[in-house]
This record gives structure tokens, sequence and C-alpha cells, in this order.
């Protein structure tokens, strides 16, 4: 394996480690020691590749930021009517929160700890002004092409964002502990009462 592989194969392995250490101690709790034994690595190999536990928290955010990110972009840049488009953007994005759901608390710690820590707060506004403007844009081309109403994108936008993450907040959190509700179905029900107000009628 070249330098370069294995110095990314070595940063993978400890943020694995790393990811599976903070949704079981949280973040105060944790230690470089118990990331290292999770990792299989030594403490100086972990400080090797990441100065700090704030360093490693960091970038286990940016980095499941960014696969959203990514993921929503794909999804908007694609075929097809706006309003099937959005429809399958809250589909993909319920599926794969659902695959990652014993990870998800660390993300709501993250939202915890933003109000102290600068460098969380600035990875998660600028990743919820990319999300929201990715969506304004989506729905100007739908206004655009006729698709959906003349009502203003960006408001429309915040309002889509505050519903998804309302979503997932009560399903982690299950404040509706019944079999029947799951992610996707309420990613569904929120995006079918918003395209109700949003659907041009023709």
């Amino acid at each position: 394996m070249e330098k370069q592989d294995l110095s990314e194969f070595r940063k993978d392995q400890i943020l694995q480690a790393a990811t599976a250490v903070f949704a079981r101690l949280g973040f105060h709790k944790a230690r470089m020691d118990d990331i290292a034994q999770e990792a299989g690595l030594s403490k100086g190999a972990v400080y090797w590749y990441f100065k700090s536990k704030d360093e490693i928290i960091t970038t286990i955010l940016d980095r499941f930021m960014d696969r959203e990110l990514e993921n929503i972009q794909r999804i908007s840049q694609g075929d097809g009517p706006i309003p099937v488009r959005l429809m399958k953007m809250m589909k993909t994005l319920a599926k794969e929160i659902e695959e990652i759901s014993d990870r998800m608390p660390i993300i709501y710690e993250f939202y915890a700890i933003a109000a102290r820590e600068e460098a969380i707060r600035k990875t998660i506004h600028r990743y919820f002004g990319k999300y929201t403007t990715l969506l304004q844009e989506l729905i100007q081309t739908g206004i655009e092409r006729g698709e959906l109403r003349d009502v203003p994108p960006h408001e429309a936008a915040l309002s889509l964002v505050a519903q998804m993450e309302g979503c997932k907040l009560i399903w982690i959190l299950g404040v509706f502990d019944h079999p029947e509700v799951d992610l996707e179905k309420l990613f569904i029900s929120s995006m079918n009462f918003m395209l109700e107000g949003l659907i041009l009628e023709v």
C-alpha cells in the first residue's frame, strides 16, 4: 500500500473507531486512549494523524455533512419534474439516516456543543446554508418551469429544512414510540403536505 493510501486508510480507521466510541460514551467521556484501543492502534499513532480529540470530532462532522450535501446536490441536478426530485431527495435522506441510526445521537451532540464551540458552529452553519441554497434553487427552478406556485423560494426552502430536521429529531428521540412510525414515512408525509401547498394546479 502506498504511503498516501495508507495515510487515508489509517485516518478512516481512526474516524470509524472514534465514531463508535463517541456513540457509546459521548464526546466528553471519550478519551484518545479509548479511540486508540477501538482502532487497534497506539495512542501515538492516533496523534500522528489527528492533533486532538476536537480535530477528530470536527472531521467526523465535516465528512457527515459533506456526504449528505453531495447526495442532495446529485438529486437536485438530476432529471425529472421538480416535485419528483424533491420527494426522491427526502426518501434518499431518510434511508441514509436510518442506515446510520446508531450514530445519529452524535449529530445531535454536535448541535448541543455548537453553542460554545465555534468550529462546530461554523461547520453546521455551512451545511445548513448550502442545504437551504440547493433547495431554494430547486424550488426556483420549479416556479420558473410552472411546476410550483410562485412562492418566496428562500422561505419555502427554510420551511422544508425545518420540517425535515423536526422529523429527524422526533424519530431519533422516539417521541412517537410506534412500530408503524418510521423516518421515511415521516419525511414523505411532510413532503406531501408541503407539495400540496407548492404544486401549481393546471
